[in-house]
C-alpha cells in the first residue's frame, strides 16, 4: 500500500521550505555523512521534488511534488577570501534567504583598506531581523539548532530600526584577548571600555556565513559569551558547534572558563 501527497502551484510554494526540512531530516535519519556538499545535493532533490521514500510498516509513504518549488541553495565555497568578497556571498545568502537584493558596499561606509583585508566577518542584520530570523536562516541551510531557552527571550532579540553592518575577527576562536588566563565573566566583559560584543543575532549571522563559505563551524572547541544578551533572571546566552548543531545556550553571568570569550564587533555606518 502507498500513500502519495500531491501539492501544485502556490500550495507548493508555500511549504517549499517544510519540504526541503523533510528531506533534510530523512538525510540525516539515513545516517550519510555530514558533507555539506551531499547535504546540498539532498536539498536541491527536496526541492526538485525528489524525495527519499520510507517505510512504516507496510506502508510505503511517498511525497511527490508535481510543480516542485525552486530552492536554489548558493555554493559560495570559491568565494575569495577579502572582505568585499565576504559582502558579496552575504549579499547572496540574503537573497536566497528572503528574496530581496542588497548591495551592502553601497548601504554602508567600508573603506577600501577595509575591503582589501582577508582577516574580517561582515554581520549583516537587516532593519527587523530577529533572534528567530537568524536561527530559520540556519535552518533553511541545513543545519541543526539546539536551543536552550527561546532566542526571543534574551535581551536584543528583535531587530533593529535600521540595517546595520558589524566587522569580527575571522577566527574560529573568540579574541584571544578574552580566552584562557584572559578569560572574564560576562559581567566583567561590559566593564571593558570601548567595546561592542558580538551578539547572539550576529554570532549566528557569522557563523551561517562562515560555514557557507568554508564548510566550518565557529566554536568548535571554544564557545562565545553574548555579554548583553541576558534572559530576565540574569542568564546570559552564548552559542558554539555542538559537533551535531548549533548550540545556543545560557549560562551564569558570573561563570568563567578558559574555553570561553567574547568577540569585538566594530560597527559600519550607514551612508548618508
Amino acid at each position: 500500500m502507498a500513500t502519495k501527497y500531491v501539492v501544485t502551484g502556490d500550495q507548493a510554494l508555500r511549504i517549499g521550505n517544510r519540504l526541503a526540512e523533510i528531506q533534510r531530516q530523512v538525510f540525516l535519519q539515513k545516517e550519510y555523512p555530514h558533507d555539506p556538499e551531499d547535504l546540498i545535493r539532498y536539498l536541491q532533490g527536496a526541492a526538485d521534488g525528489k524525495f527519499v521514500g520510507q517505510a512504516t510498516g507496510n506502508e510505503i509513504r511517498e511525497i511527490e511534488v508535481t510543480d516542485p518549488p525552486r530552492i536554489i541553495v548558493p555554493n559560495l565555497r570559491s568565494t575569495y577570501p577579502t572582505l568585499a568578497e565576504w559582502l558579496e556571498a552575504r549579499e547572496e545568502l540574503h537573497k536566497f534567504f528572503t528574496g530581496q537584493s542588497v548591495i551592502l558596499r553601497d548601504m554602508f561606509a567600508l573603506t577600501d583598506e577595509q575591503l582589501a583585508r582577508t582577516d574580517l566577518i561582515p554581520v549583516f542584520r537587516p532593519s527587523g531581523a530577529t533572534n528567530r530570523l537568524a536561527v530559520d536562516w540556519k535552518k533553511k541551510l541545513g543545519v541543526d539548532v539546539y536551543e536552550e531557552t527561546d532566542v526571543m527571550k534574551y535581551k536584543n532579540s528583535v531587530g533593529p530600526k535600521t540595517p546595520e553592518l558589524y566587522l569580527i575577527s575571522r577566527s574560529l576562536r573568540p579574541d584571544a584577548d578574552t580566552l584562557g588566563d584572559n578569560a572574564n565573566t560576562p559581567d566583567q566583559l561590559i566593564q571593558v571600555p570601548n567595546k561592542l560584543w558580538l551578539n547572539l543575532y550576529g554570532w549566528a549571522d557569522a557563523d551561517t556565513l562562515h560555514f557557507a563559505i568554508t564548510g566550518e563551524h565557529l566554536d568548535p572547541k571554544t564557545w562565545t559569551w553574548f555579554p548583553n544578551d541576558r534572559l530576565p533572571d540574569g542568564g546570559v546566552a552564548s552559542g558554539y558547534w555542538g559537533g551535531a548543531g548549533v548550540c545556543l545556550r545560557w549560562r551564569y553571568a558570573g561563570g568563567c572558563g578558559s574555553y570561553g570569550g567574547a568577540r569585538a564587533a566594530v560597527p559600519v555606518s550607514l551612508k548618508t
